[in-house]
């Protein structure tokens, strides 16, 4: 192998340090084809998800029929605040696990299924 050829290998993996380097069988141990690194797509957890998903719809309705009772019937206000104060306490982490969940299921840098609390070990 001549020193330009060298050289010219070394410059390709100095300015492209994620790549990983395999050779064929028809090629001699010297020549390498820089192929990317792939990683494994990770595995949806599904009671996290479904727990999220469940969250965000029960916060929805119960802030859709709290602000809807407030508003239609002012004699049963007290039980209309209670819907929108449980909606909003049950809304909230149902629809940010469900943005975070969905980031990493469109594998968006920096989203992952570990950012959500999980319930994959749960009873349920």
């Amino acid at each position: 192998m001549n020193s330009e050829a060298h050289f010219r290998n070394l410059a390709v993996l100095t300015s492209f340090p994620n790549l990983v380097h395999a050779r064929t069988q028809t090629e001699s141990r010297h020549s390498r084809i820089p192929y990317r690194k792939t990683r494994p797509r990770a595995k949806m957890p599904m009671k996290t998800c479904g727990m999220s998903i469940l969250l965000f719809t029960l916060g929805t309705l119960l802030l859709v029929f709290g602000v809807r009772v407030y508003r239609n019937e002012p004699a049963k206000r007290d039980v209309a605040i209670g819907m929108l104060c449980i909606g909003s306490v049950v809304f909230l982490p149902g629809i940010w696990s469900t943005y975070i969940l969905y980031g990493a299921m469109k594998e968006w840098k920096g989203y992952s299924y570990r950012q959500v609390p999980s319930y994959e070990d749960a009873w349920f």
